[in-house]
């Protein structure tokens, strides 16, 4: 039983494998159907405006509702709901976070958008982290 070489290891990891690759299919769907760009090369900024400011505004507004469906993919992932953790989203709305704090900030109503945007980040990162810790030492 679960020896190498029997052959059921490898059916059950080529399993694994098509369901990981269907589930990845799946949320880059979803995540295109909500308007949520999945990761990848410079996807994070597919469709955005060239000006400045602009972007960060728009990028500002991508990141609100993203971190929303994070923090509910998170808590599905704790309830046991999702398999796995929201990993290919997060790296999404990371890269905008990138992008937010290195974009410049024309007006103090901005920049204070900007900085409240990030705590809130920053605090959401951290639960995020922490939950994953938890989870991976047992102890919920």
């Amino acid at each position: 039983m679960g020896r190498r070489g029997d052959g059921r290891d490898d059916d059950w990891r080529k399993k694994r494998d098509r369901e990981d690759e269907s589930e990845r299919d799946f949320e880059q769907k979803r995540m295109r159907d909500r308007g949520i760009v999945p990761s990848g090369k410079g996807l994070a900024t597919e469709g955005l405006s060239s000006d400045p400011a602009q972007k960060l505004l728009e990028l500002l507004d991508r990141s609100g509702p993203l971190m929303e469906q994070l923090n509910n993919l998170y808590a599905m992932y704790m309830a046991g709901v999702e398999k796995r953790p929201p990993i290919e989203r997060r790296q999404v709305l990371e890269s905008i976070m990138q992008q937010i704090a290195g974009l410049p900030r024309p007006t103090p109503a901005i920049q204070f958008r900007v900085q409240t945007v990030i705590a809130s980040f920053n605090t959401h990162r951290d639960r995020w982290d922490k939950l994953l810790r938890d989870r991976e030492n047992g102890k919920r």
